[in-house]
């Protein structure tokens, strides 16, 4: 990923930026998926028409504790 490649947004809810992203991943058909954390999971599970696959705890930079996705 370049620097163009990236986004930086702020948003009410996790609902509400998870809905943008699977907008975002939607409009070029064919790309990934997008990645949360276990908890942002919970609070969107039910209320999203999505899918979701545990892929284990994930080490991101900056973040000293591996996060669970």
């Amino acid at each position: 990923m370049s620097p163009s490649d990236s986004l930086l947004a702020g948003f009410a809810s996790v609902l509400d930026a998870a809905g943008c992203a699977v907008d975002i991943q939607r409009e070029p058909a064919g790309l990934g998926g997008i990645c949360i954390s276990g908890d942002d999971r919970h609070q969107v599970k039910n209320r999203l028409p999505l899918n979701f696959d545990f892929i284990g705890e994930q080490r991101f930079k900056n973040i000293a504790e591996p996060v669970k996705t």
